[in-house]
């Protein structure tokens, strides 16, 4: 195979309080001798000098060194930009007897600051942030579609815990949860189940929130679908952002595929909530509970790789933490890479506001500044399996006493779900909780 040397992407995206930009360069074919390529930056809407910092040098290989190589370009921050602006990079003048590969320039596009890099996302965050500052209604309610019990052969389905909303309260909630996956062999995981779901949700007024099931990367998927048990170290957790091993070769292969799946969802102008790591201070997930540092560093090499590398948009990131686990802020990225912070609570309703507390837990997360919700709730004194038939109001009932800068809730699916539980219709239709129905075309981000 003849050797060559090429960018590993033909456009990249940025935003502009990102700071930088990193071009990876990748060596294919034959590697046996020492070589090298020069790299430049040409200007287009984006100005050298003025939107960012021309880049050039050049990269070398020694002899049997086949490891990506990369060059970083500066992004300025100021003058703040209010639409998108573009420049080039490009490759030339390779020595040693390799080529420049296909492709040898790519397109650079620097976006407005922000996570969530999208007009439609920019605006639904501004509407949640403003939520706790008004009166009336401001707690959007939510409702976890049963997924995992359910089977494309089966009599059970994903929106048999959620459909039941309209019967019983004339309402439907306003958010709508759905799980993302690795796996393509799980009717639970199918991208196309939820890619329906999500666009009949939408269809309707709704908002999607979408959970991210992701495998260990040094695992694959077991036969069920369901994500492998915890297998990587604390001291091995780094290797996710090491361009060099194979644990990061294989998340950014995961990466891939959750990017393009919402890259389905969101193109055409809908939001997703997206939830990257669920309940990430607890130690039950392969990513749960690592090293602040390194969990830190691989949640911004994600963000940048799928906002950035992968041009991404309209999508609202959730950082979300596990009640009575600790550590609720030993995790966050920073405020550039996160839209929204949660908090998962199981309990009876006597307890949510004691728990919520915990370790100041709701505090922390609140002085984050950013729109704060429960992804996932679920009162419950026997489990979650049990049916207790508790009081739904509960929930803003705490909400309201307790709680005030809570701003949406999602309730868990099965037998705690909203149609499974008491006084669905007071909790919907509650002053201060909003549905689908209440929500305007601005606010579902469509």
């Amino acid at each position: 195979m003849a050797a060559s040397l090429q960018l590993s992407a033909a456009t990249y995206s940025v935003a502009q309080n990102a700071g930088s930009l990193t071009v990876t360069v990748t060596r294919t074919g034959n590697v046996g001798a020492a070589v090298g390529v020069s790299y430049t930056t040409v200007a287009g809407t984006a100005v050298a000098g003025t939107n960012y910092t021309n880049a050039t040098g050049t990269l070398q290989w020694a002899a049997n060194d086949a490891t990506a190589k990369t060059f970083a370009v500066a992004i300025s921050n100021s003058p703040t930009i209010t639409s998108s602006l573009s420049f080039k990079v490009g490759l030339s003048t390779p020595t040693g007897g390799v080529t420049v590969g296909s492709p040898a320039t790519a397109i650079v596009t620097i976006t407005p600051s922000g996570a969530s890099s999208g007009g439609n996302a920019a605006a639904l965050e501004s509407y949640l942030s403003g939520l706790n500052k008004g009166t009336g209604q401001r707690v959007l309610s939510g409702q976890h579609a049963d997924i995992w019990n359910s089977d494309s052969t089966s009599s059970t389905q994903p929106m048999d815990v959620v459909t039941p909303d309209v019967s019983q309260t004339g309402v439907n909630p306003a958010i709508l949860g759905l799980v993302l996956n690795y796996a393509t062999n799980s009717y639970a995981y199918d991208v196309n189940v939820t890619n329906t779901l999500a666009n009949q949700w939408w269809s309707k007024g709704g908002l999607v929130m979408l959970s991210l099931y992701s495998n260990d990367p040094t695992f694959s998927y077991n036969t069920s679908g369901q994500p492998e048990a915890k297998s990587i170290p604390s001291s091995g957790f780094h290797q996710l952002t090491d361009h060099t091993s194979a644990a990061y070769k294989q998340w950014h292969t995961q990466l891939d595929t959750y990017a393009a799946a919402l890259h389905t969802l969101t193109d055409s102008g809908h939001v997703v909530l997206f939830r990257p790591f669920i309940e990430l201070n607890g130690n039950w997930n392969w990513y749960g509970a690592e090293n602040s540092a390194d969990f830190i560093a691989v949640w911004k090499d994600m963000h940048d790789y799928m906002m950035n590398t992968k041009g991404l948009k309209n999508v609202l990131w959730i950082y979300n933490v596990n009640a009575q686990n600790g550590g609720y802020m030993d995790y966050y990225p920073g405020a550039d890479y996160v839209d929204i912070v949660g908090m998962d609570i199981y309990d009876d309703p006597s307890k949510i506001v004691a728990d919520v507390n915990e370790g100041n837990m709701y505090s922390e997360l609140v002085a984050s500044g950013k729109p704060l919700i429960f992804p996932e709730i679920g009162l419950a004194k026997s489990g979650t399996a049990a049916k207790d038939s508790l009081d739904n109001t509960a929930i803003i009932k705490n909400i309201k006493a307790s709680l005030p800068n809570v701003v949406g809730f999602l309730d868990w699916n099965g037998a705690i779900a909203i149609c499974n539980q008491s006084n669905a219709s007071a909790l919907l239709n509650d002053p201060w909780v909003i549905n689908m129905s209440t929500m305007t075309s601005s606010t579902s981000g469509t």
